[in-house]
């Protein structure tokens, strides 16, 4: 007889987590419920209005996270679609990522670090593949000045393996600006190593014309930068960064070819 009620209430515990599982992945109030759980556990956080499914994808409204007393950064509105049914497989696949609107917020002045801080080490158990990232204008405020757009648009495809985070045809546009892109990974632990190649070209009417590519190669104790400018005027300029998280140093070397007046 207690072997039996024991296997029953085993079975009638499993299937009420079961149905819970079910209603937090597969419902609009189940997302409803985790972002409320999310914002009590971050009060910083504040996001108005949350739509869709944890199994699929999710639109989130008028995000506001508070950074310290000093900055906020708002989001309008953020799309995320995902392949949840992949987990099974040890994969997680975002098919798209979507930031509109971005605004830094900054009110009065920013203490500066008292001591050097190093950085996080991050890992993921499992491949995460981005498909597509987008992020539609960034603006920043500061007390008392105008608002001031920084970037008009980013694209990049992003993915993780472990501690390595691989950039594919990362893009970022500054309104009228200038535009650069850049492939390339970073050891997301350690010293963070990293190998970037990058080309950018200007887009302003008053420098039009002007482009260069180059590379990033090195970690947190030593950085080494390479550029080769290719318009108008050709040069190879190599910048050497040492001890980025502490007493940082810098050298740089810069030996001009020749000048391209086509």
């Amino acid at each position: 007889m207690m072997y039996r009620v024991t296997v029953g209430l085993f079975l009638a515990t499993f299937f009420l987590i079961v149905m819970l599982l079910g209603w937090l992945v597969l419902t609009a109030s189940g997302l409803s419920a985790v972002l409320t759980l999310t914002q009590k556990y971050v009060p910083e956080l504040a996001v108005k209005k949350a739509s869709g499914r944890l199994v699929d994808g999710a639109v989130f409204e008028q995000i506001d996270y508070q950074l310290d007393e000093h900055r906020r950064i708002s989001i309008n509105n953020l799309t995320l679609s995902w392949q949840a049914a992949q987990l099974i497989t040890g994969r997680f696949t975002v098919n798209e990522l979507v930031i509109d609107d971005v605004l830094i917020t900054q009110q009065g002045d920013v203490p500066g670090a008292s001591a050097a801080t190093g950085l996080p080490s991050i890992s993921s158990p499992l491949p995460v593949s981005v498909k597509n990232i987008r992020v539609n204008t960034v603006t920043a405020h500061s007390q008392g000045q105008d608002v001031v757009e920084l970037i008009s648009d980013v694209k990049a495809t992003l993915n993780l393996w472990g501690d390595t985070l691989t950039i594919n045809n990362l893009s970022i546009e500054s309104t009228d600006k200038a535009r650069l892109k850049l492939n390339g990974s970073i050891q997301l632990s350690d010293d963070y190593s990293t190998a970037l190649a990058y080309e950018w070209v200007v887009i302003d009417p008053k420098l039009k014309g002007l482009a260069g590519q180059g590379n990033i190669k090195g970690n947190t104790t030593k950085l080494r930068v390479e550029q080769q400018v290719v318009k108008p005027v050709r040069s190879t300029n190599i910048l050497t960064i040492s001890d980025l998280l502490d007493k940082m140093n810098w050298h740089l070397d810069a030996q001009v070819a020749q000048i391209d007046l086509a």
